[in-house]
């Protein structure tokens, strides 16, 4: 900037005319108005006003701009600057604008609310972030949420208070009784309850309220019955069943026919079937004979009144037997039942080992008299029937038997 320049000078004491002023200030103008850095004052308005460069050497007033405004560079301008709305991406446009990045309400663990409002009074969305929920407030029956595309996934319990329409089934047209169904590819369809006692039926794969057919019907009173075919719409429960077949086959493994004590008075009828151990005794004349009690068990197995048993016995003790003897325990009392005694009694075979002496004459067997749980031990073979003496016996004598009696049990 150039250097100021007046014509008249004074110093102390001399006497300042009106002409010598006035060149001086004619001279003060003409620097102010030539020299290039001087700015008049009147070139601005009012508060804020900004003078900027228009060109080389020239100058203007930008007037001051709205509150908030920014200054920014626009070479359309006259001054090359204006006030606008800041376009700062991390701002948020006061007047609209668009989000181009991330937008974030509060900071981590301090959340704050966020309300969303829309053109209808009263409507709004709001991000309560005391209670951590959305609350959405609809007022003019309009729906307040919609998902135009893709899924809405739900992790937690879901409450809908209100009426809830799924698809075009709307939840609120449901009353008691009514069955939800598929009615096509992802679509679902009411049907009204049925009335009462009538059942579901299908035509199509669609479901419909039918009345029940008449079925099966049952027949008979009998407790705890076997259920039989009666005819083609009757089952009938009877205390005996008849199987006309050829062949009854038990194939689960482990099960089996039990016939337990039935006491049928069909002689012709098998009511019974059981099979075990029963453990013996003896019974000498004279002198003692002791059965060995880890050998003194004999097998049974009982069809109808039919009792088989097999096995063998070993003495422990033998001292001094004499005389006629027997095996006693037999699990089931022989019958009594007969119009002689020869009916009534049984014979077994019966075989002993480890003897004082060779047993002679005849060969031994088990005579199971009348109404009896013993087995008398005989001589057979010979002219005149006699028991089998115990004095042939001897501790560690055996005996075996095999054979079958009648029960009436």
């Amino acid at each position: 900037m150039g250097t100021l320049a007046v014509t008249n000078s004074f110093s102390a004491g001399t006497t300042i005319v009106a002409a010598d002023m006035n060149t001086n200030f004619d001279d003060i103008e003409s620097f102010v108005n030539t020299t290039p850095g001087v700015v008049q004052i009147d070139i601005v308005n009012a508060k804020g006003d900004i003078v900027a460069a228009t060109a080389a050497d020239a100058v203007s007033r930008l007037a001051v701009g709205t509150d908030t405004h920014a200054l920014v560079a626009d070479s359309g301008e006259a001054t090359g600057l204006k006030w606008a709305v800041p376009t700062d991406s991390t701002k948020m446009p006061l007047a609209g604008g668009t989000f181009t990045g991330a937008v974030a309400a509060g900071t981590d663990g301090s959340g704050v609310d966020v309300t969303f409002h829309s053109a209808t009074a009263g409507d709004n969305m709001l991000w309560d972030a005391s209670d951590e929920k959305l609350v959405i407030t609809g007022t003019d029956g309009a729906n307040a949420l919609e998902v135009a595309d893709g899924n809405v996934s739900i992790t937690d319990d879901l409450t809908v208070s209100g009426n809830c329409t799924i698809q075009t089934l709307d939840m609120d047209t449901i009353v008691e009784g009514d069955v939800i169904y598929g009615s096509g590819a992802d679509t679902l369809a009411r049907l009204a309850k049925g009335s009462d006692d009538e059942v579901l039926t299908l035509a199509s794969g669609v479901p419909s309220w039918a009345a029940a057919s008449s079925g099966t019907s049952w027949s008979g009173s009998t407790a705890n019955g076997i259920a039989t075919y009666g005819d083609a719409s009757t089952i009938v429960a009877e205390s005996t069943a008849t199987y006309d077949g050829t062949t009854l086959a038990l194939t689960t493994a482990g099960g089996g026919l039990k016939l337990d004590g039935l006491d049928s008075s069909d002689a012709n009828t098998l009511d019974d079937y059981e099979e075990g151990v029963f453990t013996v005794t003896t019974t000498v004349a004279s002198g003692t004979l002791t059965v060995n009690t880890s050998v003194d068990t004999l097998k049974y197995q009982k069809i109808g009144n039919r009792v088989f048993m097999s096995g063998g016995i070993e003495f422990s003790t033998a001292t001094a037997p004499s005389g006629a003897w027997s095996i006693s325990g037999l699990p089931f009392t022989s019958t009594n039942t007969g119009s002689s005694t020869r009916e009534k009694t049984a014979m077994g075979v019966a075989t002993v080992i480890n003897t004082v002496s060779d047993v002679s004459p005849g060969s031994l067997s088990g005579y199971i008299g009348a109404n009896s749980t013993s087995i008398s031990m005989y001589l057979a073979g010979i002219s005149a029937g006699a028991s089998m003496n115990a004095n042939y016996l001897d501790t560690g004598s055996m005996v075996f038997v095999t054979g079958s009696y009648a029960t009436d049990s």
